[in-house]
C-alpha cells in the first residue's frame, strides 16, 4: 500500500499508476481539501490538519492505514531531508532518493558543491549568512533563491541595490510558507539564457541514466508555463554535454530514483542551477517521448528493481508540449482568480487535473488547474496541435491563462524555438474581430430565443423557426469592451447548450456554456450587461479593494501619503504567492483599513484614497 503525501493532480496521478500496478493507495488531506478530487481518487484518506508540511501527522497517517511506502509527489515535503529520514525510521519506503543523496543535492547550496566537484560549471553565487556582503561581491542583477525548494517560490530577480532588502524579506517569507525553510542563496542573474533540464534515473545497482531533456524556458514569475521535450534548436554537442553532466552529478552521490538536473544554457556554454530530487510537474512530456510511466519506474526502483527491466529508447519519439492552465488573470498582472467552476473543459492528448465543473478554486494552494499535453511526430505539428486544443478549451467561473498560452505559442519567438527565460510577451486581449462579432451575434440570438421560450412557458427549447419578433439588442461585455448586438431575424435551431445559426449565408454550430451571467462561446468569454445597471455610489472607485481572499503581509503606505496610479499599497498572500495591490488612482491616502495578519475577503476595502466616505 502506498500513501500519497500530497494533493491535487499529482496525488491523482500517483493513485492511478499505483492501482494499475496492483497496489492499494491511500492519501491525506488538509482542512481546506475535504471535498477535493484527490480524496476521492484514493481508497482511503486521512485528515492531517491545516498543512501538508506536518511530518509527524503524515507519518501517523501512513501508520494508521498500514502503508508500506510513501510517495511525496512534488512540492511540500518532496525534497525535505527530515521527512525522508523520518520515513526510514518509521519503516516506510520513501519513493524517491535516500536522505543522504537528498541532503547533498536537494539543497541548492550543497548541490552546487557536488556539481563543481564533477567539473560542471555553476553560476557564480553566494551561500552564507551575510547576504548583503554576498550581493555586493556578486553585483547586480542577481537572483535570490530559496535553498530548500523550487517552483519559483522564494525566488526574486533584483536589479538594483535599493530593492535588495525588501526582496530578501519577501523571498524568505515565501520560502518559509512553502517549504518550512527560509534559507536563501544568491546567484548572478543570467538573463538571456534557456532553462534546460535533464531527467535522470538511478537504481540500487548503481545504474544512472538520462531520459533526454526538457526545455522549460517559458516562465512567469520564475514558474514554468510551457515545457517541451526534446529541446528545440539545441546543438547536438551541447545536448550531449548536458546529458553527460547530469548523469555525472547523479553518479557522484549514488543517486536512486527520479531526479532532474537543471541548467541555464546560452549560445555556447551552460551552467548548473540545481537538482530537483523528485518527480517534476512536467514529467508527462518525457513520458510521451519515451513511452515510459515515470511513476511506475519510481515505484519499481523503490522496490529494488533494476532499470534494465525498462525499455529505454535511444532517441526521443516525436515531440511533446505541456502547458500549465492556471486560475489567474493575465490582464491584471496575473492576479490569482478564485471561484466556482461553472464550466471546465480542456482538450489534449492527455489532460492531468484534479478539478472539474462544479469544483471550488480556493486561495489556499497554487493556481494551477491542470496540465494539457500534446504529442506529435514533429515540433511544428505539436505546436499546431496544442493551439487547436487551446482553442477548443474553455473555463467559466474563474479567469485563466488559456488565451495567454495561445498568444505565446502563436508568437514568432516561440515558434522558432528562440524563447529564453527573459521572453514573455505582454498579455494582449486575443481578439479575432470577425470571430468575436460572430460569437457575440450567436450568443445574442441564443439569449433572445431562450427568453422568448421562457416567456411563453414552453417546457423545452428546440424548435426550428424564423424569428418574427422586432429586432431588440443585447449588451455583452468581453474583457473591457461592451458590445451592443442587434438581434436581427435569423434561421436558428436552439438546443439546451448549442445552436445552429445561419448568419451571412453560412450556418454554423455554436456551443454555449453558461455560469450565471457568464457565457463561453467559441472560446470567447462574455458577460451579460443589464440594460439598466445600478449606478455606482459616489467615491466607489476611490478605494483599493482586495480582488481575492488572502492574508495581509505588509501595508506599504501611510495615511496622508500621496499615491499615483500603479503605486504599491498592500502585499497579500494568496495561493501561496505574494500579491501586491496597487493604486488605481492618484490622490492622498485618507484611511488604512487593514493591518498585517488580517485575513481579508474579496471586495473588502483595504486602503481609502481621496476624500471618499466609502468604508
Amino acid at each position: 500500500k502506498i500513501l500519497t503525501a500530497n494533493r491535487g493532480e499529482i496525488a491523482c496521478r500517483i493513485a492511478k499508476t499505483a492501482r494499475r500496478l496492483g497496489s492499494a493507495c491511500a492519501g491525506v488531506y488538509s482542512d481546506h481539501d475535504r471535498a477535493s478530487m484527490h480524496v476521492q481518487a484514493v481508497d482511503e484518506a486521512v485528515w492531517i490538519g491545516p498543512s501538508y508540511l506536518a511530518i509527524e501527522r503524515v507519518i501517523g497517517a501512513a501508520r494508521r492505514v498500514g502503508a508500506d511506502a510513501v510517495h511525496p509527489g512534488y512540492g511540500f515535503l518532496a525534497e525535505n531531508v527530515e521527512f525522508a529520514a523520518a520515513c526510514a525510521v518509521a519503516g516506510l519506503t520513501f519513493i524517491g532518493p535516500g536522505a543522504e543523496a537528498m541532503r547533498r543535492l536537494g539543497s541548492k547550496a550543497s548541490g552546487r558543491a557536488v556539481a563543481e566537484s564533477c567539473g560542471v560549471p555553476v553560476v557564480p553565487g553566494y551561500q552564507g549568512e551575510d547576504l548583503v556582503a554576498g550581493a555586493e561581491a556578486l553585483g547586480y542583477p542577481l537572483m535570490i533563491k530559496a535553498s530548500a525548494g523550487g517552483g519559483g517560490r522564494g525566488m526574486r530577480l533584483v536589479t538594483r541595490v535599493e530593492d535588495f532588502a525588501a526582496a530578501i524579506e519577501s523571498a524568505g517569507r515565501e520560502a518559509r510558507a512553502a517549504f518550512g525553510d527560509g534559507t536563501l542563496i544568491l546567484e548572478r542573474a543570467v538573463l538571456e539564457a534557456r532553462h534546460i533540464e535533464v531527467q535522470i534515473f538511478g537504481d540500487v545497482f548503481g545504474h544512472v541514466i538520462h531520459l533526454f531533456e526538457r526545455d522549460c524556458s517559458v516562465q512567469r514569475r520564475h514558474q514554468k508555463l510551457i515545457e517541451e521535450s526534446p529541446a528545440a534548436s539545441l546543438d547536438g554537442g551541447m545536448r550531449a554535454q548536458l546529458h553527460e553532466a547530469a548523469v555525472a552529478i547523479g553518479r557522484a552521490v549514488g543517486y536512486v530514483n527520479a531526479g532532474t538536473v537543471e541548467f541555464l544554457v546560452t549560445t555556447d556554454e551552460f551552467y548548473f542551477i540545481e537538482v530537483n530530487t523528485r518527480i517534476q510537474v512536467e514529467h508527462p512530456v518525457t513520458e510521451m517521448v519515451t513511452g515510459l510511466d515515470l511513476i511506475e519506474m519510481q515505484i519499481r526502483v523503490a522496490e529494488g528493481r533494476s532499470l534494465d527491466e525498462f525499455p529505454i529508447v535511444a532517441e526521443p519519439m516525436g515531440h511533446a508540449i505541456e502547458v500549465r492552465v492556471c486560475a489567474e488573470d493575465p490582464m491584471n498582472e496575473f492576479a490569482p482568480s478564485i471561484g466556482r467552476l461553472g464550466y471546465f473543459h480542456l482538450s489534449g492528448d492527455r489532460v492531468d487535473s484534479s478539478v472539474m465543473t462544479g469544483c471550488e478554486v480556493t486561495p489556499h494552494y497554487d493556481s494551477m488547474l491542470a496540465k494539457m499535453i500534446v504529442h506529435r511526430s514533429s515540433r511544428d505539428e505539436a505546436v499546431a496541435g496544442m493551439l487547436l486544443c487551446l482553442r477548443q478549451s474553455g473555463v467559466l467561473g474563474v479567469s485563466t491563462n488559456l488565451g495567454y498560452l495561445q498568444q505565446i505559442l502563436e508568437s514568432e519567438t516561440f515558434r522558432e524555438g528562440r524563447a529564453t527565460t527573459a521572453f514573455l510577451p505582454a498579455p494582449a486581449d486575443l481578439v479575432d474581430e470577425s470571430r468575436l462579432q460572430q460569437a457575440a451575434r450567436a450568443l445574442a440570438l441564443w439569449i433572445h430565443e431562450t427568453e422568448i421560450h421562457e416567456r411563453a412557458v414552453m417546457p423545452k427549447v428546440g424548435a426550428f423557426r424564423n424569428n418574427p419578433f422586432r429586432a431588440p439588442s443585447v449588451k455583452l461585455r468581453h474583457g473591457g469592451r461592451v458590445l451592443e448586438v442587434l438581434v436581427e431575424g435569423r434561421a436558428i435551431v436552439v438546443r439546451e447548450d448549442f445552436l445552429l445559426a445561419e448568419m451571412d449565408g453560412v450556418t454554423r454550430k455554436y456551443e454555449i456554456a453558461r455560469a450565471g451571467e457568464l457565457f463561453l462561446v467559441d472560446t470567447f468569454h462574455f458577460e451579460r450587461v443589464p440594460r439598466h445597471p445600478k449606478p455606482k455610489s459616489a467615491g466607489a472607485n476611490a478605494a483599493a479593494s482586495s480582488p481575492m481572499p488572502g492574508r495581509v503581509l505588509r501595508v506599504l503606505v501611510e495615511v496622508g501619503a500621496t499615491v499615483k496610479v500603479g503605486d504599491p499599497l498592500v502585499v497579500l498572500e494568496a495561493m501561496k504567492m505574494e500579491q501586491t495591490i496597487k493604486s488605481q488612482m492618484d490622490g492622498p491616502v485618507s484611511a488604512i483599513l487593514v493591518k498585517p495578519g488580517d485575513v481579508v475577503s474579496p471586495g473588502q476595502t483595504l486602503v481609502q484614497i481621496g476624500d471618499s466616505n466609502v468604508r
